[in-house]
């Protein structure tokens, strides 16, 4: 049985347990070391690890290790990672390519790494490589020389003196001492005691640290001049397996996997960690972090804190479920196998009298002389038989929960309503809510509690009997309540499952926290105590500090903290101390316990550009085309509270969130400062900041200059489009200007030859009828007939001029319509059926003046010719718009004439018409087909 993780010295809690499933390389470790930056490298037999306290970076063959298989890590004095892999030429790593860089090319390095190499570092700087071949020494990353001698080499007060092995004689056996050389002379003489039994020896600086199997020597050089030394042994019952030095402490390892800790000032113990594990290595960073390399567990992370852990290994189930601590200090806790852990000067199991091994321990109180242990199954006394509890159809109910109202009264929630267990008499009453589960109940004083159901948040009054509704879950969209406490600051407090929390104040929610990453989605308990809000979750424990609502302040509790485990099932609180139930044992945690603002510096590891990986720094001058840059991030915290970092490009304003640790960007031109942040787990901002400097060249068409040529040759050119667009429209009026007169002569020339004319005509049959009135009446009527088809002619013809003049778009004006109305006016009082089949496009598309007057002159004539002499009974008139040329038929079935013989002026004008127009006029005519006029003119807009 172990209490706690260390017997001896402060509280180390086990915080974490890393595998391959973490992202580690392999599971079998054989050393680690911190960087100067605070990263972690971890040797496996499959690669080297690069660690920031919550990411694996791995590194291989393809990163341009010799080998996986990586035995041992250096830090030389300038702050450069060597690594030793199994008979293979050293490496280093180089920070700005983020790769390693071996010496495989180098002959003479291979041949002298056949066998297995043993790094010493200089502590006056450089690296010592050795083995059975010599000694190879590197200094500023190069080879400096090769000797032949094996390298052993000690340190007093920064002078080098060389340890020699002699052999002298004894009555009793053969004992090998050590020199101390200076020059090839001997300065003096010490026992180092038997090698061939020497399963590891070290020298730093003037002390020989030698492990044997069961002892381990300290030899220690005091003085030069004259020579003195000490020698310390320390002797084991326990078979020793190897040894490791860090942080001014000795790690001793057992074969059994017992870590025995010794300050290595003074050589006393300080610390026993028991593992349980082959352990390989054991290393201690700075921030007296513990880390142990296992053989195939991993590695074991052990911190120093204020949170003690109960994990007593070997006896019970520590996946505890629920917590009890009474006035005594006795903490109790129940597991998911129906075990009960008690603890006070020691520690004592129960076990459940049920055969099954899955009984859930929901809950324990403790009265005056009987504990009471409630599971699914029902409640015991005093871990006797298990009294199960039924509804009123005699059926078994299932327990979920319960609390201590008095010191006779025990409250319990059921799958199946609500409950009350009078522990003096077992006796238990049901108190209704038939059929609803009974989530969680909360003691309010001695009288009344509240409780939550499926319908909502009740307060129970136990001597009234009465129940009130105080929160209904149907007040919440899409959320349903899941644990709830009581405050002094409202009613209640409760938590949601999607993680919000909720103040509730007469009936109403007075405050909230929403949506927030900083609160747990699954909380598994909530508690009120002294202005701060403690919520148990899966995911640790969260501490809201309510001191100052609506202000508050969030803190996260963890392993990184010195939890058994992130995974709570259950808190309590005694004396100014919770207690966890976790899924690793029971936590212990002060009330007052500090939380540390971390300070987490942002670091680069890998810069690419354009998906080509840079050498890193801190300035670029980039190419126009240099915009897509990949920045992968590491924020160096080996305790594991980095939570995201932040960055700002050229202000440190707008803050953006980072997800993940890859910061992909597409940059604009010119200059772009890219500052970087860290956040902690408790939303601390890391005064730390980085800047990376991306200036991205500006295309010339991007540049002041390249503007202003560009404005002043775009005023040039808008002042000469401006200008020949002004000559354009003043040639457009002139033209215009131009047809128009043309359009005036040619209405001029057919108003003289028509209608000056008919006017003549029209005079000179007057002055006829006006002489024949008296003598010849009859004569004169027929000339006054004359005069009037003349003049109907005549308004006929000035009708046709006036309305091919005006530019309207009005339907009773269009072409299409003239024909129609002429067509229905003179056809209507005929016995001619007629069809008018006219394109609905030609109306929008002919606009010109000589062109609309022309077609409408040419299919009024062929209509007349048609009625007058074809003594036709079927007339059609169709106009279409055929590849850009306008057709107009005029087709009748009369009696049909000779083309030949027929000489008029109706035909003539009509042909006169078309081929002023650039047309062609066709006349086809027979006695069996009648009369067909056809005309295409060219199509002009």
């Amino acid at each position: 049985m172990f209490l706690w993780n260390f017997s001896i010295g402060q509280s180390y809690n086990l915080a974490n347990n890393f595998t391959i499933n973490d992202g580690l390389p392999s599971n079998h470790i054989y050393e680690m070391i911190e960087d100067n930056s605070g990263f972690l490298w971890i040797s496996t037999d499959n690669g080297i690890s690069r660690f920031d306290g919550k990411r694996f970076i791995n590194y291989t063959t393809k990163n341009g290790l010799p080998s996986n298989d990586v035995i041992q890590i250096k830090k030389e004095k300038d702050g450069t990672i060597w690594v030793n892999c199994y008979k293979q030429p050293p490496s280093y790593f180089n920070e700005k390519l983020n790769r390693f860089i071996s010496f495989e090319n180098n002959k003479q390095i291979v041949k002298n790494s056949f066998s297995l190499l043993y790094p010493i570092c200089n502590p006056n700087g450089g690296i010592y490589f050795s083995n059975n071949n010599g000694t190879m020494f590197f200094k500023n990353k190069k080879l400096e020389k090769i000797s032949h001698d094996l390298y052993s080499n000690l340190y007093f007060k920064n002078e080098q003196y060389n340890v020699s092995v002699i052999r002298e004689n004894d009555k009793i056996n053969q004992s090998k001492y050590s020199v101390l050389l200076k020059n090839n002379k001997i300065i003096g003489k010490f026992d180092i005691g038997n090698r061939e039994n020497t399963i590891l020896l070290l020298i730093q600086n003037n002390v020989i640290f030698q492990l044997f199997r069961n002892k381990f020597d300290i030899t220690k050089i005091n003085q030069i001049k004259p020579f003195n030394s000490s020698k310390k042994t320390l002797s084991f019952k326990e078979n020793l397996k190897w040894f490791s030095i860090s942080n001014d402490e000795i790690g001793l390892i057992t074969n059994s996997g017992k870590i025995l800790v010794y300050d290595i000032k003074n050589i006393k113990l300080t610390n026993e960690i028991h593992t349980n594990k082959e352990v390989n290595y054991y290393y201690k960073d700075k921030n007296e972090t513990i880390w142990i390399a296992t053989l195939n567990d991993g590695l074991l992370n052990y911190k120093k804190s204020k949170i003690k852990v109960i994990n007593p290994l070997n006896q019970i189930n520590t996946n505890f479920l629920s917590v009890h601590v009474n006035n005594e200090n006795t903490i109790f806790s129940g597991n998911f196998q129906g075990e009960i852990l008690e603890k006070n000067q020691k520690i004592i199991t129960h076990k459940s009298n049920v055969v099954k091994n899955t009984v859930w321990i929901r809950a324990i109180s403790t009265f005056k002389n009987q504990i009471i242990t409630v599971s699914d199954l029902g409640y015991c006394i005093n871990y006797g038989k298990i009294n199960a509890i039924q509804n009123k159809e005699k059926h078994n109910v299932s327990l979920k929960t319960a609390e201590k109202l008095n010191d006779s009264i025990l409250i319990i929630g059921s799958s199946d309503g609500l409950y009350k267990l009078n522990v003096l008499k077992n006796k238990y009453n049901f108190l209704g809510f038939k059929t609803e589960r009974i989530l969680s109940i909360n003691k309010i004083d001695e009288n009344e509690f509240y409780f939550t159901a499926n319908s909502g948040i009740f307060k129970y009054n136990f001597y009234s009997k009465k129940q009130t509704l105080i929160f209904s879950n149907s007040s919440l969209i899409n959320e349903n309540i899941q644990n709830i406490t009581k405050s002094k600051i409202g009613d209640l407090w409760f938590t949601t499952f999607k993680g919000n929390l909720f103040l509730v104040k007469n009936g109403k929610i007075k405050f909230s926290i929403l949506n927030s990453d900083k609160l747990p989605i699954n909380s598994t308990k909530i508690i009120e105590i002294d202005n701060q809000l403690w919520i148990a979750s899966k995911e640790g424990i969260y501490v809201v500090d309510i001191s100052n609502l609506p202000k508050y302040s969030i803190k996260n509790i963890s392993t990184f903290d010195g939890l058994s485990s992130n995974v709570i099932n259950s808190i309590c609180e005694n004396n100014d101390t919770i207690y966890a139930a976790t899924s690793k044992g029971i936590s212990v945690i002060p009330k007052n316990l500090k939380f540390t603002k971390f300070e987490i510096f942002p670091t680069v590891i890998s810069i690419s550009i354009n998906n080509q990986i840079e050498p890193l720094k801190s300035n670029y001058n980039l190419a126009k085309d240099q915009k897509n840059v990949i920045i992968q991030l590491s924020g160096i915290e080996l305790s594991g509270h980095f939570k995201k970092f932040q960055y700002s490009i050229n202000n440190e304003e707008n803050w953006i969130d980072l997800e993940g640790n890859t910061l992909n960007l597409s940059l604009k031109g010119g200059e772009n400062n890219i500052i970087i942040r860290a956040v902690d787990v408790n939303s601390n901002i890391s005064s730390k900041k980085m800047v990376l400097n991306f200036n991205v060249a500006i295309p010339f068409y991007n540049t002041i200059w390249f503007w202003i040529v560009f404005a002043f040759a775009f005023a040039g050119i808008l002042f000469w489009v401006f200008n020949r667009q002004k000559f354009a429209n003043q040639k457009r009026n002139f033209e215009q200007k131009l047809a128009l007169e043309q359009q005036r002569s040619k209405i001029t020339a057919d108003l003289h030859d028509d209608i000056g004319a008919t006017l003549s005509s029209l005079q000179i049959n007057s002055a006829v009828a006006n002489k024949l009135l008296d003598k010849n009446p009859k004569e004169a009527q027929k000339v006054l007939e004359k005069i009037e088809n003349q003049s109907q002619n005549l308004a006929d013809k000035i009708g046709d001029i006036i309305w091919s003049m005006k530019p309207g778009k009005d339907e009773f004006m269009t072409m299409s319509t003239r024909i129609k109305n002429f067509a229905n006016e003179i056809l209507g009082s005929t016995d001619i059926q007629y069809k008018i089949n006219i394109d609905k496009n030609i109306d929008v598309l002919i606009t010109d003046i000589t062109v609309r007057k022309n077609i409408v002159l040419i299919t009024k004539e062929a209509i007349n010719n048609a009625i007058k002499y074809s003594k036709a009974s079927k007339l059609e008139v169709k106009m279409t718009l055929e590849n850009s040329n306008i057709q107009l038929s005029v087709k009748d079935n009369g009696i049909g004439f000779n083309i030949k013989e027929i000489k008029g002026n109706g035909i003539a004008n009509m042909q006169k018409r078309t081929e002023e127009l650039n047309g062609k006029f066709e006349i086809n005519s027979s006695l069996e087909d009648g009369t067909t006029i056809s005309v295409i003119i060219p199509f002009v807009t």
